[in-house]
C-alpha cells in the first residue's frame, strides 16, 4: 500500500510515453498495411475448421501472453527505476493532495531533513511545515496554480519537527493522478546560503556604523573644538578696549555657538554613543524630543515595563533606533502630520515597535521604495524580523517592526 501512489504514477507516465512513441514513429502507410493484413488474417481464420481454429487461438493467446509478460517486465523495471530516483534523490520530494493539502508520499531525504517519520508525514498536511501567518498565502498559491502543468517556484520558510526554521527553495508541479489533482514538490534547503548573505549584510552595516562613529567623533572632537576656540577668541576681542564693534562680534558669537550646537547634534545623529548608557526607551524618548524642539508635533510615546528590564543587544537597539530615526525623518519631511504615536513593547522575546502618524498618507502600490524604506526593511530582516507598512491617502501611515531577541536570562 505504501508504494501504491508512486506505482500508479509511474505506470501512468510509462503508458503515456509508449503511446506517444508509437504514434510519433509509425508512418500512416504502415498503419494501413497492418490494418489490411489483419483483415486478411481474419478472413483466413473464419475459413478454417473449428478444430484448427482452436489451435490457432491457443497459439495466438500464447504469443499474446509472451508480449504482455515482456511489457509488464519492462514497466516494472521502469517503475523500479523511477522509485529509486524518488527514494534516493538527495533533495526532499513529496506529493501533496491539491485539495486537502494532505501529504501523500515522501522520500528518504524529506524524512531526514524535517525529522518526521514517514507515518507522521502521511498523517499531516503541508500546512504543518509553514508558519501560521503564511498559511493564507499558501492557500492563495495553491488556488492560483491548480491547472495541470503549472509550476510554482519560490523561496519560503519551513519548520522542522524540532521547531527549527529553514529557508527553502520550492518547485511545485501540478499533475493529475487517477483523476486527482496532486502537487509534486521538490525542496532545496538554502538556509546556509541565506545565513551567509545575512552575515555579509551585517558586516556591511557594521562597517557603515563604524565609519559613522569615526565621522561623528571627527565632527565633535575636531571641528567642535575649533569652533569653541573661535568663540573664545571672539570673546577676547569683545573685551578689548581698542575694538568698538562689540555688537557685531556678539552676533558672530551667537552664530558660532549655534554652529557648535549643530555640530554636536550631527555627531549624535551619526554616532548615537548614548545608547551605551541608556535603555532603548530612554534613547527613543530623547530622539522624539530632539525632532520636536518647537512643539510642532503632538507626540505620544508608550512602552511597557518589560522593555526597561529586557536584555537587548546593542546591535538590535541600534537598528530599532535607526529604523525609528529614518521613519521620523520621513514624517517630518513628507507627511504634513500633526500627531506622531510611537509604541514599544516586548512579547515572547520579540520587540514590537509601531510608528503612526495622521499625515496625508500615500498609496502603497503607487510608490517606488526609496533608499530609506529599503534600509529600514533590510535592518529588520537582518535580525530575522518583520517590517510592515500600512498606509492610505489622507489616512496617515503606520509602520510596524518586529524583531526577535535571545532570552539571555533564561540561558
Amino acid at each position: 500500500m505504501e508504494n501504491c501512489l508512486g506505482t500508479s504514477l509511474y505506470k501512468k507516465i510509462e503508458f503515456r510515453r509508449m503511446r506517444v512513441r508509437i504514434f510519433q514513429h509509425v508512418p500512416l502507410s504502415w498503419l494501413l498495411i497492418i490494418s489490411y493484413s489483419g483483415l486478411l488474417v481474419f478472413v483466413a481464420f473464419i475459413r478454417l475448421t473449428e478444430y484448427k481454429q482452436t489451435y490457432v487461438i491457443i497459439f495466438l493467446l500464447f504469443i499474446l501472453g509472451l508480449t504482455i509478460g515482456n511489457t509488464l517486465r519492462k514497466i516494472r523495471r521502469t517503475e523500479n527505476k523511477y522509485r529509486l530516483l524518488f527514494d534516493l534523490s538527495p533533495l526532499p520530494i513529496y506529493f501533496v493532495d491539491a485539495v486537502s493539502l494532505n501529504i501523500l508520499e515522501v522520500n528518504f531525504a524529506a524524512i531526514n531533513k524535517y525529522g518526521y517519520s514517514k507515518e507522521e508525514f502521511l498523517s499531516m498536511t503541508i500546512l504543518k511545515l509553514r508558519d501560521n501567518q503564511e498559511r493564507e498565502l499558501l492557500m492563495k498559491i495553491t488556488d492560483s496554480h491548480s491547472a495541470e502543468g503549472n509550476i510554482f517556484e519560490g523561496k519560503i520558510v519551513h519548520y522542522k519537527k524540532s521547531g527549527e526554521a529553514m529557508y527553502v527553495e520550492i518547485i511545485a508541479h501540478t499533475i493529475f493522478l487517477q483523476n486527482k489533482k496532486v502537487f509534486l514538490v521538490t525542496i532545496n534547503d538554502v538556509t546556509e546560503k541565506e545565513n551567509q548573505e545575512k552575515e555579509i549584510a551585517k558586516a556591511v552595516f557594521k562597517a557603515q556604523e563604524e565609519e559613522s562613529q569615526l565621522l561623528g567623533a571627527e565632527l565633535h572632537d575636531n571641528i567642535g573644538q575649533i569652533l569653541v576656540s573661535a568663540q573664545l577668541y571672539l570673546n577676547m576681542v569683545t573685551t578689548s578696549q581698542n575694538y568698538k564693534h562689540g555688537g557685531y562680534l556678539d552676533e558672530a558669537k551667537k552664530h558660532l555657538l549655534q554652529a557648535i550646537i549643530d555640530v554636536r547634534n550631527i555627531s549624535h545623529r551619526i554616532s548615537p554613543a548614548f545608547l551605551d548608557h541608556l535603555t532603548l526607551a530612554e534613547a527613543i524618548d530623547k530622539l522624539l524630543d530632539d525632532i520636536n524642539p518647537d512643539g510642532q508635533f503632538n507626540i505620544q510615546f508608550t512602552f511597557d515595563k518589560e522593555i526597561l528590564s529586557a536584555t537587548i543587544s546593542q546591535e538590535i537597539k541600534l537598528n530599532i533606533y535607526r529604523i525609528l530615526q529614518e521613519q521620523l525623518k520621513n514624517i517630518t519631511r513628507y507627511s504634513k502630520a500633526s500627531e506622531i504615536k510611537v509604541e514599544l513593547k516586548t512579547k515572547n522575546n520579540r520587540i514590537h515597535m509601531t510608528i503612526a502618524d495622521n499625515g496625508v498618507g500615500f498609496e502603497l502600490n503607487k510608490i517606488k521604495p526609496g533608499i530609506g524604506l529599503t534600509n529600514m526593511r533590510k535592518r529588520a530582516e537582518l535580525f530575522s524580523g518583520k517590517f510592515i507598512i500600512d498606509a492610505a491617502p489622507q489616512k496617515g501611515c503606520i509602520v510596524t517592526v518586529e524583531i526577535p531577541f535571545p532570552d539571555t536570562k533564561a540561558a
